[in-house]
């Protein structure tokens, strides 16, 4: 999926497979490279699965640049500060890593990041998501912090074009059936 200029997602490439491994994938990314030509990819936007990362690098056979979908991010913010921090610390910890993940000078996102774990890290009640974002998010910032995002990438930050069209081509097209026929699948993705 690529963003025009008018922020409208259009699909470049479909992989249709009962068997989405490390190879397949892999493979789908060399198609796709070969067929890029002299054009070159800015940015890609993924939720965190390694297994389709490193696919993707292996396929194009270079580090892409890459950034984690902030709403991914988020909701797992989310789902880890029900589980590890206190209830009554829910809110003002979200709305304190909002803030930290929104913020786009450096500068004071680190001011921010070290704040938040200076003030969680010594509570009971809190230091278990501390331990959990440090051990998954505070390593590599320039995956979901918008600071980190000064570089092309066509302002999108989220993988929400993407799920529009597989949520379209689904509820649309397929009328929320499993497909099972090959060239009917491929024809829905021709029109």
């Amino acid at each position: 999926m690529v963003v025009d200029e008018i922020h409208h997602g259009w699909p470049v490439a479909h992989l249709i497979s009962s068997k989405p491994d490390s190879a397949t994938l892999k493979y789908f990314f060399q198609c796709l490279k070969a067929r890029l030509g002299e054009n070159s990819v800015n940015c890609v936007i993924t939720d965190d699965d390694p297994a389709l990362i490193n696919a993707m690098n292996e396929g194009f056979s270079a580090d892409l640049p890459h950034i984690l979908c902030i709403w991914h991010v988020l909701k797992n913010f989310k789902e880890n500060l029900r589980s590890k921090a206190s209830k009554d610390l829910y809110d003002t910890m979200l709305s304190e890593v909002r803030v930290i993940m929104n913020e786009d000078n450096e500068g004071l996102f680190l001011k921010l990041i070290d704040g938040f774990q200076k003030k969680y890290e010594n509570d009971k009640n809190a230091s278990h998501f501390i331990d959990y974002f440090r051990k998954y998010y505070l390593n590599r910032p320039h995956k979901w912090a918008l600071c980190y995002r000064q570089f092309p990438h066509g302002g999108v930050n989220t993988t929400g074009h993407l799920e529009s069209f597989h949520n379209r081509l689904k509820k649309t097209w397929l009328k929320r059936k499993v497909n099972k026929r090959l060239d009917d699948i491929i024809t829905i993705l021709f029109e």
